[in-house]
């Protein structure tokens, strides 16, 4: 099944091979969940992924553009930005420096990247300009996750059960 997006070269594709059900979240058991900003000009891609956040046990909330991005990210703290590359006003590159440049915790937030450009030019740029990761429109719920979980939860410390001896 596939719903159709604005844009009729984009569709969003179900995945019935993926266990995506609410059991699946993207933070760690006993972890507050993360509150996720998502930044986007369509409101069809502004739902999918609030509808996506919420499966995966995530709040959000919801932006426009790139200037309103930013000043979210000065009021409020956010754990993860999905933030939309092609935007009117402030673009995604251009929100995801000004974050950057800020002078708060808040300036070193994940920045994911949801973009129907994701060749690997365009992923350096983005990658450049400051932003964590790219998810590639159409959306496969599998990759948001895995890009949401690799950088809510980042893999922990390996801890030692044992001491290695010491040579006398």
């Amino acid at each position: 099944m596939a719903i159709a997006y604005h844009d009729p070269e984009v569709l969003v594709r179900d995945e019935p091979d993926r266990d995506l059900t609410p059991q699946r979240t993207a933070h760690r058991p006993g972890e507050a969940r993360p509150h996720v900003l998502i930044v986007d000009d369509y409101e069809f891609n502004r739902n999918l992924l609030a509808s996506l956040c919420e499966l995966f046990d995530c709040t959000c909330e919801c932006v426009k553009d790139g200037a309103a991005a930013v000043k979210a990210v000065k009021l409020r703290r956010f754990d993860l930005v999905l933030m939309d590359v092609r935007m009117p006003k402030m673009d995604g590159m251009q929100a995801t420096r000004a974050i950057r440049k800020l002078n708060s915790p808040m300036s070193s937030v994940p920045i994911v990247a949801v973009t129907t450009k994701a060749e690997p030019g365009d992923i350096a740029r983005y990658m450049a300009c400051g932003m964590s990761d790219v998810v590639a429109k159409p959306i496969r719920p599998s990759k948001l996750y895995e890009a949401m979980t690799s950088k809510l939860m980042p893999p922990e410390p390996i801890k030692r059960s044992w001491q290695a001896p010491t040579l006398q």
